[in-house]
């Protein structure tokens, strides 16, 4: 929200790739309670594996490595949800809105980490259909990192 609120600020147009209630809709309700419970109850059951890759996610993340990222979140399955609602059917619906936004350019995009790399990751999407020349930055905890 704080870019969203600072870029309308300054009189920018704000653009949502999806709504707050559509977020959470696809956060808490794409899946049963029944299947909730136990992604939950897997984590804890696997909480040392759980944290061991928790923790080489947030090092990857702090060095920029989206591969890893990537390749470490997989490990975990769908324990933290079904990936192709979380992030797949995301990324093509966000990609049909930013194929069209894009080529204007001044355009400041702002997604989780996750939603970049692997095979249906956002970056791939737009790079397949040729958006993906833009500079990129990453923005971690306040801090910017320009590539």
């Amino acid at each position: 929200m704080f870019f969203a609120s600072n870029g309308h600020k300054k009189g920018k147009e704000i653009i949502a790739l999806e709504t707050a209630r559509e977020q959470a809709d696809i956060l808490f309700n794409s899946e049963g309670v029944e299947q909730q419970a136990h992604n939950l109850l897997v984590m804890l059951k696997e909480a040392d594996e759980t944290r061991e890759i928790t923790e080489k996610v947030l090092k990857a993340y702090q060095k920029e490595d989206l591969n890893s990222i990537w390749t470490e979140t997989l490990k975990m399955g769908d324990a933290y949800g079904d990936m192709d609602i979380l992030l797949h059917d995301r990324n093509k619906a966000w990609v049909k809105t930013l194929k069209e936004i894009l080529p204007e350019g001044g355009v400041f995009i702002a997604v989780g980490a996750l939603h970049l790399p692997g095979k249906q990751g956002a970056y791939p999407s737009l790079a397949k259909r040729r958006l993906h020349h833009y500079t990129g930055a990453l923005i971690l905890l306040g801090q910017t990192f320009t590539k």
